[in-house]
């Protein structure tokens, strides 16, 4: 990768005051810094220089007109500089941003300065920042840029000047160190960190991967880049786990897991290990149910408990809306759950299924065909019938005959009742405007949802403590907040 410096020219590049104990010539604050990148091993390929050019200015007057000065430059002490470098070092590259502005005009500076910037095209170099050199504007103008983003820099430097460095009881120059790392973490990256917490804890966590990619492209903090990447991969887990897309949680869970371990971040690992473990589980069902279709695999029922948790995350955060997409998909889940309970794979019943189904509940059986012959499907005597090409109410209708006959452990009385009214229920508040009451009414038919899959249970008792339930992820977002 490329390495750049990009840097103001002041008055004292390439040489400073004399030395007051020597009267030898100090280096500058430019020649003092690459001497530093030199010595750290990383000298810059290119070495980018903001100059003000002489050049005659306009300026608007107190009365409105507009008037003219001469501006002087930089240019001569830039190109003694790049004489200097030429005999120092050689092979580096020296560019120039040509500024035709009041140096003193911060307004002026950052716009000259973002528009000399931009075709330079430094987004995938190693850029540094150095803050000495040039006015007080240019040096306030190059931290904005690089703070905001315009400017991608990965550190920024100051330099101490020499002779201003005394002692304050013999008078002796100091022989202090020069060059100092300038940390930005507490402008707006903070705000950007504060605010991807803030969302994180309100369970938007697609928003709040969006800012952590960016605190991952910009910190200007150590190691903090590599930290909010591995986060990022956690928040963007947690999304597809909100959405019950599972496989693609299970695999970005895994990642943030690796990228967690080499940021050092080991409260966050403890914080979300049980997550991990109940993930793995659920995608390893998943699996097994893509692998034996004509077999019904194992019903595992925490894949609606985290449906369930979503509809609570989200009503508690006023989305009204996404919880009635998620509702809607716990009572698809619960369906498919009553079907594979009465021994009918949902997506694709086999003829075989059929025929025990027969010899339980000839109605079910019968719903079964009618379904199919209303929808033209093939016949299921003949080919396996995939019931998710039906609508919900025809799936409604057949786990309620499969419920009345007695084919789904569980599924009679008050329960077949709720499973009525919950699915009634949850098309009619899908069709009123978004409320936290629309939320409520969501929230209490997905409770009914869950009583049929887990009768003699309160769904909502414990619903918290659930590997991602509300309660797991504050903790892991508080482990976030004080390792990040």
């Amino acid at each position: 990768m490329k390495r750049v410096l990009v840097s103001g020219v002041g008055s004292s590049d390439p040489f400073g005051r004399p030395d007051p104990a020597t009267g030898a010539p100090t280096l500058g604050p430019i020649l003092t810094l690459l001497e530093h990148l030199e010595r750290q091993g990383e000298p810059p390929d290119t070495l980018v220089l903001a100059v003000t050019v002489e050049h005659l200015h306009e300026v608007e007057l107190e009365d409105g007109r507009l008037g003219a000065y001469r501006q002087a430059g930089m240019e001569g002490n830039a190109a003694r500089l790049e004489e200097e470098l030429k005999r120092r070092a050689p092979a580096m590259h020296v560019e120039r941003i040509a500024l035709r502005v009041n140096p003193t005009d911060l307004d002026e500076v950052i716009d000259a300065l973002q528009r000399g910037v931009r075709p330079l095209r430094l987004g995938r170099a190693d850029v540094q920042v150095h803050l000495t050199s040039g006015t007080p504007a240019m040096t306030t103008a190059l931290t904005f840029l690089a703070d905001a983003g315009p400017l991608p820099a990965r550190a920024l430097w100051h330099v101490l000047d020499p002779t201003a460095l005394r002692d304050h009881q013999t008078g002796q120059p100091l022989p202090a160190r020069r060059v100092r790392r300038v940390h930005l973490g507490h402008l707006s990256e903070r705000a950007r960190l504060e605010r991807s917490l803030a969302l994180l804890r309100g369970m938007a966590f697609g928003f709040a991967a969006h800012e952590l990619r960016t605190i991952a492209e910009r910190s200007l903090v150590d190691g903090r880049r590599a930290r909010a990447r591995a986060v990022e991969r956690l928040a963007r887990a947690w999304d597809h786990w909100d959405r019950a897309e599972f496989g693609e949680a299970h695999r970005l869970m895994t990642e943030a897991n690796r990228a967690l371990r080499r940021g050092g971040m080991a409260q966050v690992r403890e914080a979300i290990d049980a997550q991990r473990a109940a993930l793995a589980e659920i995608a390893a069902d998943l699996d097994a149910r893509k692998a034996s279709r004509s077999k019904p695999a194992q019903d595992a029922v925490a894949p609606l408990r985290d449906s369930y948790a979503v509809i609570l995350r989200r009503a508690a955060t006023g989305d009204g809306v996404g919880a009635a997409a998620q509702a809607r998909s716990l009572y698809e889940g619960v369906l498919d759950h009553c079907l594979r309970q009465a021994g009918l794979s949902p997506r694709g019943v086999t003829p075989a299924e059929l025929a025990r189904l027969g010899r339980v509940s000839a109605r079910g059986r019968a719903a079964v065909e009618v379904a199919a012959e209303a929808a033209k499907l093939p016949a299921p005597r003949r080919a396996p019938i995939d019931l998710h090409a039906l609508d919900l109410d025809a799936r409604r209708e057949i786990v309620v005959e499969l419920g009345r006959a007695g084919a789904v452990a569980g599924l009679s009385g008050e329960r077949l009742g709720a499973l009525e009214e919950a699915g009634q229920q949850i098309a009619g508040v899908a069709l009123r405007p978004a409320s936290r009451q629309r939320a409520k009414s969501l929230v209490d038919a997905a409770s009914s949802l869950m009583a049929v899959v887990q009768p003699g249970e309160d769904p909502a008792t414990d619903i918290t403590d659930t590997p991602f339930g509300t309660r797991s992820v504050l903790v892991a977002v508080d482990a976030i907040e004080r390792e990040l």
